[in-house]
């Protein structure tokens, strides 16, 4: 599990998938339920616009060399 907001909402893991949770309360969105492999580290930009996560290429594959996404953190 890890955690970081833009001061709206928070990015938060659960080791396979990266969700923004809305500060004042509401359902979480799942931000990477397109990559069937696990997403985890996420850190939010300075000016909370952006996020940055690891991402696994290979559903179950011990040692696979994750990338580093970048998105808007509002799903843009």
């Amino acid at each position: 599990y890890v955690a970081n907001d833009n001061g709206r909402e928070q990015a938060l893991t659960n080791n396979t998938d990266i969700y923004a949770l809305p500060l004042a309360g509401g359902e979480a969105r799942n931000l990477t339920a397109g990559n069937k492999a696990p997403d985890s580290f996420p850190a939010v930009s300075p000016d909370g616009r952006r996020l940055a996560w690891l991402a696994n290429r290979r559903d179950k594959m011990s040692g696979d060399q994750a990338v580093v996404m970048i998105a808007s953190i509002d799903g843009t």
